[in-house]
């Protein structure tokens, strides 16, 4: 960016602004957009929709907060029964024209993203050709900007995630039939929850992300976009170019707590172009995602009077949390040390917790009742004042 190589520090946001609901007035999104920055993004990823106008004035006010702008959240595939599945094989063209048209002045809109987590981006015919479809339609809109694709490896996998798993892990498919609790057996809920973080983070998420398998599903459909943009799939960013030395990567939504280890790859690897986590900022929706529950109840499921995800960096009120400060520091910007304690009034409990959470710590020493006890406290300081 005007010479200088810049790695994208990204967030992806939602479309509300809390309590103020869906509407985008310009201020909130201005405001909402100033704290992003404040805290250290210098790029918003819009999911999984359009960005609105407001926010795109509000990112070239600014000046130096890059956009990467999404069309869709489905495409021929539903991920609930009456979603816009239903309807995108016939507006998906004026989407794209309505798109393109909205964000062609605006100098902040970097990249365009056609899609976000699409089931079909494991097939050969569906989904690859739709991707090159939309991509050319992009192109011819505008020829500018690039393209990109937030590919999810489970989503795209799941026709072959038996193969997968069997890979991965060594065992034959009668071996991991035999560690599966039948239907009957399972609790839902934790069991659910647990299996899901299970092969979203740690050595099974790299051999799932890395496996020839999925690359066997997924490479046509990556190879239609400019950038391959993936999903939880940090193991491949690397992987990616050993396998296709001249393509270039995107983390298009990472786990808010993998900042330390994936932005050292990020700083490592030039054809890396940066990081979208999720997410900077709360919203509402998918409720109890990153809240902690101390009392049995189980996270990213019904429960009152949860109505907010709880896993921004920034909360619903605009406050930053612990983890933005070390987000910060890792990027290596700002200027003052700054700390996160851990709940004294929660120490020893156990408590739920899915992979998009970190630690339940405030940036506060205080703790009336508490005096004399012992406290783990974790400060946060860029790398410049080191």
């Amino acid at each position: 960016m005007n010479g200088k190589p810049t790695k994208l520090r990204g967030t992806c946001i939602h479309h509300d602004n809390g309590i103020i609901g869906a509407a985008t007035f310009p201020d909130a999104e201005y405001r909402r957009c100033r704290q992003m920055k404040e805290a250290g993004f210098n790029a918003l990823r819009s999911a999984h929709h359009p960005m609105s106008k407001a926010m795109l004035d509000a990112c070239d006010k600014l000046g130096g907060m890059l956009v990467m702008d999404e069309l869709s959240d489905m495409w021929t595939r539903t991920k609930n029964p009456h979603d816009y599945a239903n309807y995108f094989p016939t507006h998906w063209k004026q989407d794209a024209w309505d798109m393109v048209e909205k964000d062609y002045n605006h100098p902040c809109v970097i990249l365009y993203s056609t899609g976000n987590e699409i089931p079909e981006a494991g097939t050969s015919k569906g989904g690859a050709e739709w991707n090159r479809r939309i991509h050319a339609e992009m192109k011819r809109l505008d020829a500018t900007r690039y393209t990109t694709n937030g590919i999810n490896g489970l989503m795209a996998g799941n026709d072959r995630m038996g193969e997968i798993m069997c890979q991965a892990t060594g065992m034959t498919p009668e071996q991991l039939e035999a560690m599966q609790q039948p239907d009957e057996q399972k609790r839902g809920g934790a069991d659910e929850i647990n299996g899901m973080a299970e092969v979203m983070v740690g050595p099974l998420a790299d051999a799932i992300a890395t496996s020839p398998i999925l690359e066997e599903m997924i490479g046509e459909f990556a190879a239609a976009n400019d950038i391959a943009g993936y999903n939880y799939l940090t193991a491949l960013h690397e992987e990616d170019h050993i396998r296709h030395p001249n393509r270039v990567v995107l983390g298009t939504e990472t786990f808010p707590a993998d900042i330390v280890h994936l932005w050292d790859i990020v700083k490592r690897n030039p054809h890396v172009l940066g990081d979208f986590t999720w997410t900077g900022y709360d919203y509402l929706g998918e409720a109890g995602c990153g809240i902690f529950h101390y009392n049995g109840g189980v996270n990213f499921s019904a429960h009152w009077p949860d109505r907010l995800a709880g896993i921004g960096d920034i909360d619903i009120l605009g406050d930053r949390k612990p983890i933005s400060y070390l987000r910060q520091a890792v990027f290596g910007i700002g200027h003052a040390p700054s700390i996160g304690v851990l709940r004294m009034d929660k120490a020893g409990i156990e408590v739920g917790k899915t992979p998009w959470m970190w630690k339940d710590n405030l940036a506060s020493w205080t703790w009336p009742g508490y005096e004399g006890g012992k406290q783990q406290v974790w400060m946060f300081m860029p790398m410049q004042m080191k």
